[in-house]
């Protein structure tokens, strides 16, 4: 996950100070609005068709985090495990979905720069590595 610009460091950083996924994950059509502009933007997609299939998928995914509180708001205090588990199991079920609308190189470009669908990530970059299962992103 390398090859980041400047200009992606700081839009994270700035997600991170505004804490945008605490927000944001709690309205879907919101989060998929931003998410599949940020993600078009970030691969150079200006299919608008793309665009809108991307902003479905994303959508559909938090509605179904919300509605069975796999947002970052409704994260267990304690006992996160199942939690994160579940939620993980549903990025990797979106994430696919939507990979699965790219050519190979946007394919590409959307590993190097994000994790997943679910929350607002630059490849890693500040992540908030409790919402993601032990290894994922490397040794502990």
């Amino acid at each position: 996950m390398t090859n980041i610009s400047p200009a992606e460091l700081a839009l994270q950083q700035e997600l991170l100070n505004r804490q945008l996924n605490q927000t944001l994950e709690r309205a879907p059509a919101q989060f998929a609005d931003f998410q599949s502009g940020f993600i078009g933007s970030a691969l150079g997609i200006s299919d608008e068709t793309k665009v809108q299939q991307i902003h479905d998928v994303i959508q559909k995914t938090y509605e179904y985090a919300v509605a069975n509180g796999l947002d970052i708001p409704s994260k267990p205090a304690t006992g996160t495990e199942e939690w994160v588990q579940r939620r993980f199991q549903l990025d990797r079920a979106a994430t696919t979905q939507l990979t699965q609308l790219f050519t190979e190189e946007e394919r590409r470009l959307f590993d190097r720069a994000f994790l997943g669908v679910m929350g607002v990530d630059l490849g890693g970059v500040g992540v908030d590595k409790s919402n993601y299962p032990k290894g994922f992103l490397g040794p502990e």
